[in-house]
């Protein structure tokens, strides 16, 4: 008997206090990095580039601890609002 498993992952990089240290003319290197780490593991590369290209105007509407706290709602998540902000 065969078994199928697929598993996702959302992984977020940030800096402390969530301070602007990439300059944008590295941005695309980083990204291919990134690319080429997951390609070597075997592993597929699903929208994360386009979430990072378009993170700079996202969070101009909507702040990273907003998001964040939105997507635990949404999914559910119980959290302590002491180790949010």
């Amino acid at each position: 008997m065969a078994s199928y498993r697929q598993i996702y992952y959302h992984i977020v990089f940030g800096t402390k206090g969530h301070k602007p240290t990439l300059p944008d003319e590295h941005c695309e290197e980083l990204y291919k990095y990134i690319w080429g780490i997951i390609k070597n593991k075997s592993c597929k590369l699903y929208r994360i580039i386009e979430y990072i290209k378009n993170q700079k105007e996202h969070h101009r509407k909507e702040t990273f601890f907003e998001e964040y706290k939105r997507l635990l709602k949404e999914y559910g998540i119980d959290y302590d609002e002491k180790y949010i902000d």
